[in-house]
């Protein structure tokens, strides 16, 4: 059984610039270094010597891994993870049809914007209905969190 790491790339200042998960650590950490590509993150810091990876936490399942990894982004204020080529049309495409959603905290703190429901849901590892009863109000929060539409 795989173990899916949850890791952040520290430079010398103790500044995190960024978060990611992977089930191999050293082979991705080789990837952010020493690769030319520049395909979801490989070689995003190609020859820096001043990076230092530090696993945060190890889960059994890629959805925990991806979550935990969305809302460290987030809470840095760094980009979430595009999880694929074509996501960026199926965000545009969204963006037409779907309302978006934020989310928050059971406190209140914001966690993030979400271009539908169902990316929401995805990257949570939520049900897209619950989600949807939340932001009409039916229902007050799911799993710690509160969802709310954007006002245009």
């Amino acid at each position: 059984m795989k173990t899916y790491y949850v890791y952040e790339l520290i430079n010398l200042m103790g500044t995190v610039e960024y978060v990611g998960e992977t089930y191999r650590p050293k082979g991705r950490m080789i990837q952010h270094t020493k690769s030319k590509s520049t395909i979801s993150g490989m070689g995003m810091f190609y020859g820096r010597q001043d990076l230092v990876m530090s696993i945060v936490k190890g889960f059994d399942n890629r959805t925990d891994a991806r979550k935990l990894e969305t809302e460290l982004k987030l809470s840095y204020g760094l980009e979430p993870t595009e999880r694929n080529a074509s996501s960026k049309n199926i965000k545009k495409a969204y963006q037409k049809k779907s309302k978006e959603v934020l989310v928050y905290k059971l406190d209140g703190t914001f966690i993030g914007e979400y271009c539908s429901g169902r990316e929401c849901a995805r990257v949570l590892g939520l049900q897209q209905t619950t989600i949807t009863q939340v932001c009409k109000g039916r229902q007050k929060q799911i799993k710690g969190y509160t969802f709310k539409y954007k006002e245009i």
